[in-house]
């Protein structure tokens, strides 16, 4: 019987397209045999059959297909994974970073122009303070009262003499999100690339990791990193006036961290003790210099983070007991508003007299307070898997150094957590300055998640992380972005019979799914996005209207802002300056709608 070549067609992938391609065969193949098409009969139940089956896979294929590439992935953790291989580094948790201003009533000297510095504590950093809602703040600088810089007044006049007794003082030190917490646990024999995971939630950094016999583990970006930069005291700084040395430091010991929403992971290497045999501190010249017995170099590449030539990616912890210092938040969004951090939640305090009077010391100390004259921001929101694909790539493309506006633009967003967050943020060409320098425009979200200034903290510390990346020649103004509140307006007809409550309640929760992803700087609104929304809302027959309105102050920003002189050539989109960006602000007030 000669051989039949069956047309089979590949393309066919839905369950219709497969369906009536087996029929097809069928009947091409098997007229003899087969010839029950009826709709209700046993050979139509088993085409539905396969042809389901096929359907079925053909979905997953796509899927699979779809999820292994960043540009198509719609999963938000494959969106990470994905990312983390490119080297982009996402973390959940971010810290809130600030300035707080502290006070204390401290005792004149014997010439009553000055402070009796016995008594001006240094409030240690360490130091806790709270909000009422138990979010707690870590100070990170040590707050010296005997600072003459320090801003005092008279706060007491001696009844007799007229004359200063006591002054009241204010000390300003800098403030990071979360409280510190200590774990310990075992660790049993020797395994491969160990991983711990600490089951707590919101954990923003590591601080240390000690083994039972004291070594030290260090945190790095990646296993293959050996160098870190330690402070190491100057022996030279009464002369130099430089209290440190950076020095590169070898760090055998180290780990990576992949942090989560509920828990972190800590991922050392599989090297032994044994594999121990460099140097505490790296010798450049001993990876530069080697060449194996050759007499020539074939590479003249050198990375300052690699030191050491094989180390197994680190040593592991075998058979002892770790014991582990983190910091995590009380909750995912820890920002504080403007005079909210009102409470001392632990003080570290000490005093530089000796001989001091218990009674004047107490009251020193009872007289302490603190708050915060300026918002404490710079955790944001988690973003969607859109925004966080857009992230990757620029970080990507970016390669860790700031040439293009975009390159900084992705620079803001990949900044450490711990140094607080930017939520938009862009770079413009300022063309009135002489050497056309950039202007980066920045914004933050404060405790309820809405647009806020972003303060001088996080934007000193944007300027280090920065500077670090940027082109020498490159001149950066970090400024604020200028929000502009809007009010959406609406009007719908309802169908016939639809109860007009719940098709204006379904039309504001439609708004709200599109304009809970926060705009961009500079980005305009398109009545066009409304209308098309509400148009796909259950019992809306016609959108007939959609306007927008700008407030301002109050509960707004002060930005004033004409929708008129702004709108498009069209009067489709509402456009706006470089610096603006636009906020809507209380979705409960500010997106009106009318149903007739």
């Amino acid at each position: 019987m000669p051989k039949r070549n069956n047309v089979i067609k590949y393309t066919n992938r839905d369950f219709d397209s497969i369906k009536q391609s087996l029929i097809n065969y069928a009947k091409r193949y098997y007229p003899s045999s087969f010839s029950d098409f009826n709709e209700a009969g046993f050979g139509a139940l088993m085409t539905d059959y396969v042809s389901y089956v096929g359907d079925v896979l053909s979905y997953y294929l796509d899927y699979q297909a779809n999820e292994s590439y960043l540009d198509t992935a719609l999963e938000f953790e494959n969106v990470i994974r994905i990312a983390k291989t490119l080297g982009y580094r996402f973390k959940f948790n971010y810290s809130s970073q600030g300035v707080v201003s502290m006070y204390a009533t401290i005792p004149a000297g014997v010439i009553f122009t000055d402070l009796n510095t016995d008594y001006a504590p240094v409030i240690k950093k360490g130091t806790a303070f709270s909000t009422d809602n138990d979010e707690t703040f870590i100070l990170i600088d040590d707050i010296n009262f005997a600072d003459p810089n320090n801003q005092r007044e008279v706060a007491i006049l001696d009844q007799t003499t007229n004359i200063p007794a006591y002054y009241a003082v204010r000390g300003v030190g800098r403030v990071i999100s979360g409280q510190q917490e200590f774990i310990t646990m075992g660790v049993g024999e020797f395994e491969r690339f160990r991983k711990i995971v600490i089951e707590d939630d919101f954990i923003t950094e590591i601080l240390s990791v000690l083994d039972a016999d004291g070594n030290e583990y260090f945190e790095v970006d990646s296993l293959s990193q050996n160098v870190i930069y330690k402070e190491v005291m100057n022996p030279n700084a009464p002369q130099d006036k430089v209290s440190s040395i950076m020095k590169p430091v070898l760090t055998p010991r180290r780990f990576t961290v992949e942090s989560g929403l509920d828990s972190s992971t800590l991922q050392f290497g599989y090297g032994s003790e044994r594999s121990l045999t460099s140097d505490t501190y790296g010798r450049p010249e001993n990876v530069v210099i080697q060449k194996f017995g050759r007499p020539y170099v074939s590479s003249i590449t050198f990375d300052p983070s690699n030191l050491i030539d094989n180390d197994k990616f680190g040593i592991a912890p075998t058979n002892t007991t770790l014991s582990i210092k983190y910091i995590r938040n009380a909750s995912l969004n820890p920002n504080a508003t403007k005079g909210s951090l009102t409470h001392i939640a632990d003080l570290l305090i000490e005093y530089p007299g000796i001989n001091n009077a218990p009674g004047v010391q107490n009251y020193v100390q009872s007289s302490l307070s603190v708050t915060n004259e300026e918002p404490i921001v710079g955790s944001v929101t988690i973003p969607d898997a859109d925004e966080l694909r857009v992230r990757a790539i620029s970080f990507v493309s970016s390669q860790k150094r700031a040439v293009t506006k975009q390159d900084y633009e992705a620079l803001c967003y990949a900044m450490p957590p711990n140094f607080g967050a930017i939520k938009r943020a862009r770079a413009m060409q300022d063309k009135d300055s002489f050497k056309k320098n950039l202007n980066l425009y920045i914004i933050s979200e404060d405790a309820d998640g809405q647009f806020i200034e972003s303060n001088s903290t996080i934007k000193n510390n944007l300027k280090t992380w920065i500077t670090r990346h940027k082109m020498i020649t490159d001149t950066v103004d970090i400024l604020n972005a200028e929000i502009i509140n809007l009010v959406i307006h609406f009007t719908v007809i309802a169908d016939v019979g639809q109860n007009k409550f719940d098709v204006l309640n379904n039309c504001i929760a439609a708004l709200i799914d599109i304009y809970t992803v926060k705009f961009n700087i500079g980005e305009p609104l398109f009545y066009g996005d409304a209308f098309r929304e509400l148009k796909d809302v259950d019992g809306v027959l016609d959108v007939t209207e959609v306007f927008a309105t700008a407030r301002s102050g109050g509960i707004y920003s002060n930005s004033s802002f004409s929708i008129t002189e702004n709108l498009s050539s069209d009067g489709r989109a509402v456009v706006l300056g470089e610096k603006q960006i636009f906020e809507i602000k209380y979705f409960d007030r500010d997106l009106v709608g009318t149903v007739l």
